[in-house]
């Protein structure tokens, strides 16, 4: 039931963020995206969440071995550190 709640939450926030993208096409003038940087980082937001409910999805169903299960979760982990990177430093780390 808590998992259709998120996905219901996700899928309205959608909803609101277009109608107010058909509301102010123009954007926020303070806003330092241009329109396909935010499709990106909204794309980029939307995979993440895809792929946390999915592997939310398999450990639920499946009955796994301890060690699997330790995998899995260090893979959740570094799916959202390599994640969180990706969009607090889209050009990779500054050089010296």
């Amino acid at each position: 039931m808590s998992l259709l709640l998120v996905v219901a939450g996700i899928a309205l926030g959608l909803v609101v963020v277009g109608l107010l993208s058909l509301r102010f096409p123009q954007g926020r003038p303070d806003w330092p995206l241009d329109g396909t940087s935010t499709l990106y980082l909204g794309l980029s937001v939307l995979t993440l969440v895809f792929l946390l409910v999915a592997m939310y999805l398999v450990t639920r169903t499946w009955t796994w071995p301890p060690l699997l299960v330790s995998l899995a979760l260090l893979s959740g982990v570094v799916v959202a550190l390599v994640s969180l990177s990706a969009l607090f430093l889209p050009r990779g780390l500054p050089r010296a």
